[in-house]
C-alpha cells in the first residue's frame, strides 16, 4: 500500500483536533505593544515523508523558511503516527496523543488486514465483505473505478458504494502531491476546493487558496480583509480572540467579523469601538500603519475618544497633543483645522506638530507650543523656534493649502532683494554664503547674504576655483565626443572612468593632485593639499568631491545635482566604443547617495 493511500485513509478517518482559538482575555492578560511586530506569512511545509508516516493533524514542517514563530515558519503539530491503521473508536479512528508538539508523540493500534480500505462514518465509506467468490457485477464495476489518489484536482479515497461504485470522497487530504511538502486540502465530493471559505463542520472554517490549491495556514490578504488561520488550517473564531500564535508569541487582541475576516480599519463590533492594524490585531497604547496612520487605544484596544488628548502615555512620558478624528477614530494627520485654529498632525507619531517641520520642499511649518501654526504672511523676527536665538522668517501661504502659511525656502525676491531660505530651519541665511545654480547651463552663482539676510554676488578666489573645476565636468558631461572605458581611462581615446575625469578636471583647473589616480588613494592625496575631508556633511556645496573610497566618485554641481563617469554603453568597464554611445557613459543626473563615505571640499571654504 503505498504512503499517499495509507496517509488518505487516515486522514479520512480521523477526528481533526483542531485548536480552538482563545476566548475575550483580561487587560492584564495582555503583553506590551510591539513597535515591530513578526510578519505572518502563509505557511509551507517542506517535508518528503518516508514511507509509512502519517499526518494525525499537522506535519512537523523540517522544510519551512521564516523566523521562529512566525506563522510561516512555526509548523508545531507532531503529526507521525506509526505504520498501520489506527483503532476505531467510536464511529472514528483517532490516533491518541498526536496534536500540538505538547502533547507527546502519537500512537497507533495494530493495522487491519485490509489496508486498501477502513471503515469511516465521516463518508460513509463500508468495506465489502469477502465471501471469497468472484461476483461479475464488481468486476465490471471495478474496471470502470478511477485511480486511487489524486487525478488532477480529483481525488478517490479507495472507498466505493454498495454495488462497487466509486464513493465520492468529501473530507481532508494531508499530503505532498503537489511537491511543496505536506500541506492540507479541502475535497468536496472529489474535487479540491479552490474557492476560499468554506465550512468544516465541527473542524470549524478554513479558507482555501485559489492559485495554490491548499487551505491556509497563516496569513492571507483579501483587499481590506486578513484572514488568520491555525497550524490546523482552521480560521480563528468569530468574535475576540487574544493570542500570541501569529506573533512569536507576544499576545496580541483581534476581532474577526461574523465573514471569518479580520476588517482593517475603525470599527465598533465587539461591544467597543477599535481600530484593525495592516498586522491584524486591534491596536493598543500607539499603533502605527505602514501609511502612517497613528491609532490610540487602551491596553484592551478601545479606541480613544474624539476630540483633544494631551498625555504622555503613548510617549514615554513626554507629553504630547494629540487630536482624534471624530469621522477617522485616528490621530489628525496633516493640515487640518479644530474650531478655526490651523494645526499639523505628524506622520507617523501622530502627535501636532509643536516647533518646525520641512514641508513639501517649498516651506517650513512653524508651530508654537499648543500646537498653532503661524499664519500671519509677511517678515516674522523671533527667537521662539531657536533657542532664544533671533531668526528672520518670510511667512509665505502653501500653494494648494489657503489659509495654511508656513517659512518660504530656497531663493525668492522681496521688495527687490533677494534672500535665501534654509530647507532645514527655515529662516533667512544671514552672514553666510549660498550658491545659486541656473540649470540651463549649470554655471552658478556665489552669494553672499547680510545681517538682513539680502543676497549679493562673492566673486572670491574660491568661488573662481569652484567654477573652474566644475565647469570642466560639465563640459565633459555635455560633449558626446567623451564617454567611459577603464582600460583607456586617462583620454587616451578620449575616454575616462569616473576617478579619472575627477583627477583630470581638478588638473586642468590648476589644482594639484599629488598622487592620485584612483578612488582608494584620492582622499589620501587631496587632503594632503587643498582639500578637507568632510564624513557627514550638514548640507552639499557646489564643487563637493562626492566619495566612495571603493567604487565611485563624481562632483556634485548644486541644485541636487551632480556629474560623473559611470559605465560604457553595455553597463560594463571596458570594451565599448570611444565616446558617449548612450549620453549617460559620462552625464550630468540628479544627486543619489551611492552611498558615499563623506566629499572632499576645498581648504579655504568649509561651512
Amino acid at each position: 500500500m503505498s504512503f499517499k493511500t495509507r496517509a488518505v485513509a487516515v486522514a479520512a478517518g480521523l477526528g481533526l483536533a483542531l485548536a480552538c482559538a482563545p476566548g475575550v482575555a483580561l487587560a492584564d492578560e495582555l503583553a506590551t505593544v510591539s513597535e515591530e511586530p513578526a510578519v505572518v506569512t502563509t505557511l509551507s511545509e517542506g517535508i518528503s515523508p518516508a514511507d509509512g508516516a502519517r499526518d494525525a493533524g499537522v506535519a512537523a514542517d523540517e522544510g519551512a523558511t521564516g523566523t521562529p514563530g512566525s506563522a510561516g515558519a512555526d509548523v508545531t503539530g507532531a503529526d507521525a503516527a506509526s505504520d498501520g491503521a489506527a483503532s476505531a473508536e467510536g464511529s472514528d479512528r483517532a490516533i491518541e496523543g498526536a496534536a500540538d508538539a505538547g502533547a507527546g508523540d502519537a500512537t497507533s493500534d495494530e493495522a487491519p488486514a485490509d489496508e486498501g480500505a477502513a471503515a469511516d462514518e465521516g463518508t460513509g465509506a463500508e468495506v465489502a465483505p469477502d465471501d471469497g467468490g468472484s461476483d461479475p457485477t464488481d468486476l465490471l464495476a471495478s474496471s470502470s473505478l478511477p485511480a486511487v489518489g489524486w487525478t488532477g484536482d480529483s481525488y478517490w479515497d479507495g472507498t466505493t458504494n454498495a454495488d462497487g461504485t466509486a464513493r465520492p470522497y468529501t473530507g481532508w487530504v494531508i499530503d505532498d502531491h503537489d511537491g511543496q511538502g505536506l500541506q492540507r486540502y479541502w475535497v468536496v465530493d472529489g474535487q479540491k476546493f479552490r474557492g476560499g471559505l468554506f465550512d468544516a463542520g465541527a473542524d470549524g472554517w478554513g479558507y482555501a487558496l485559489s492559485d495554490l490549491g491548499w487551505v491556509l495556514r497563516g496569513r492571507h490578504d483579501v483587499g481590506d480583509l486578513i484572514y488568520l488561520a491555525n497550524n490546523d488550517g482552521r480560521l480563528l473564531d468569530c468574535g475576540w480572540t487574544v493570542t500570541g500564535e501569529f506573533t512569536g508569541g507576544e499576545l496580541q487582541r483581534y476581532y474577526v467579523e461574523d465573514d471569518h475576516a479580520i476588517h482593517r480599519g475603525y470599527a465598533e463590533t465587539g461591544g467597543y469601538g477599535h481600530y484593525v492594524t495592516d498586522e491584524g490585531y486591534v491596536a493598543r497604547g500607539k499603533s502605527v500603519d505602514d501609511d502612517g496612520t497613528v491609532a490610540l487605544a487602551d491596553n484592551d484596544g478601545r479606541t480613544a475618544s474624539a476630540g483633544w488628548h494631551v498625555t504622555g502615555d503613548y510617549d514615554g512620558g513626554v507629553m504630547q497633543r494629540y487630536y482624534v478624528d471624530p469621522l477617522t477614530h485616528v490621530a489628525a494627520l496633516g493640515l487640518f483645522t479644530v474650531d478655526g485654529a490651523r494645526y499639523c498632525g505628524v506622520s507617523g507619531l501622530g502627535y501636532v506638530l509643536r516647533g518646525k517641520l520641512a514641508w513639501g520642499g517649498t516651506h517650513v511649518l512653524l508651530a508654537n507650543n499648543d500646537g498653532l501654526l503661524e499664519t500671519a504672511p509677511g517678515w516674522l523676527v523671533t527667537g521662539a523656534y531657536d533657542g532664544g536665538a533671533l531668526q528672520r522668517y518670510w511667512i509665505a501661504e502653501i500653494e494648494g493649502e489657503d489659509g495654511y502659511f508656513g517659512a518660504l525656502v530656497d531663493f525668492f525676491d522681496v521688495a527687490g532683494s533677494s534672500y535665501f531660505g534654509d530647507h532645514r530651519e527655515g529662516y533667512v541665511r544671514r552672514n553666510a554664503h549660498a550658491w545659486r545654480l541656473d540649470e540651463d547651463d549649470y554655471t552658478a552663482e556665489w552669494l553672499l547674504a547680510d545681517n538682513d539676510g539680502v543676497l549679493s554676488p562673492d566673486e572670491s578666489d574660491y568661488s573662481r576655483l569652484v567654477n573652474s573645476y566644475v565647469s570642466r565636468i560639465v563640459a565633459y558631461a555635455l560633449d558626446d565626443t567623451h564617454g567611459y572605458d577603464q582600460t583607456f581611462r586617462w583620454g587616451e581615446k578620449g575616454d575616462y572612468d569616473c576617478s579619472s575625469l575627477v583627477i583630470t578636471c581638478l588638473r586642468e583647473a590648476g589644482l594639484a593632485t599629488g598622487g592620485a589616480t584612483y578612488t582608494g588613494n584620492m582622499r589620501d592625496s587631496l587632503t594632503g593639499l587643498d582639500f578637507v575631508w568632510i564624513e557627514n556633511p550638514t548640507e552639499l556645496q557646489r564643487g563637493d568631491i562626492l566619495l566612495n573610497e571603493t567604487y565611485h566618485t563624481g562632483i556634485y554641481l548644486g541644485g541636487g545635482l551632480l556629474a560623473n563617469a559611470s559605465g560604457n554603453e553595455n553597463g560594463e568597464a571596458t570594451g565599448g566604443e570611444p565616446g558617449d554611445q548612450t549620453g549617460r557613459e559620462i552625464w550630468v543626473r540628479p544627486y543619489y547617495d551611492y552611498p558615499w563615505d563623506g566629499v572632499l571640499r576645498p581648504k579655504n571654504y568649509v561651512a
